[in-house]
């Protein structure tokens, strides 16, 4: 599909490219969280955390499939109690 192959194009047909840019990404949003006090939940730790993430994923590597966004779903309905209300 077009998505994939521009996805291939960019990433040079190696996920290693795209593993590391997306790795890259969340750590600065982590880094922005923790310095400005900004209440978070690591999703990406989370996806990584589980037995095989790679079966959570699309095939461009990078966008949850449907049993990614179920896996998701469980990670949210865990982490969202422990959210401060601070409105």
């Amino acid at each position: 599909s077009y998505g994939t192959d521009t996805v291939n194009t960019f990433t040079k047909n190696t996920p290693d490219v795209l593993y590391r840019n997306h790795e890259i990404y969340n750590m600065h949003i982590v880094k922005f969280c923790y310095e400005n006090n900004v209440q978070f939940v690591d999703m990406r730790l989370a996806m990584l955390e589980s037995e095989n993430y790679r079966n959570l994923m699309c095939r461009d590597g990078i966008h949850p499939n449907a049993d990614g966004y179920a896996y998701m779903a469980g990670i949210w309905e865990k982490e969202l109690p422990k959210i401060k209300k601070e409105f």
